[in-house]
């Protein structure tokens, strides 16, 4: 599989999309979101989700409808979708993403050190209203 679904911690707090490989179509990305919904459906407490994509290539074709499926896709439980972004037109489209759908816990970054920044803030600003 192109993106791999899994847990990133121990405690299953985030859960990481990994891009192994050049993505060959957009059915096989919803597989792969829907297979990391179905496992984060299976706990019942806060999450925050990773997109790591690193300089892997996406598909051919309109991304839009396929970033909206993921989006919506998300359990009522995911606080926050941090999306590791290294391309400049794609981070412009999902931050156009995110404010025409009032999104606002979606994050795009450009590094993984960035990512973790975010996460270890939004870990922390969850712990407090706990």
């Amino acid at each position: 599989m192109p993106i791999t679904p899994g847990w990133y911690d121990a405690e299953k707090h985030i859960f990481l999309f990994h891009f192994t490989y050049p993505v060959r179509d957009w059915q096989s990305y919803r597989s792969a979101i829907d297979d990391g919904m179905e496992m984060m459906n299976q706990v019942d407490h806060d999450v925050i989700m990773i997109f790591d994509p690193e300089d892997i290539a996406m598909p051919a074709g309109n991304p839009l409808p396929h970033l909206r499926y993921a989006v919506q896709s998300r359990p009522d439980h995911v606080i926050a979708a941090v999306a590791i972004v290294n391309n400049h037109f794609a981070a412009t489209m999902m931050n156009w993403l995110k404010r025409i759908g009032f999104y606002h816990w979606i994050y795009v970054v450009e590094t993984r050190e960035q990512a973790q920044e975010v996460i270890i803030e939004l870990m922390s600003e969850r712990e407090k209203q706990l």
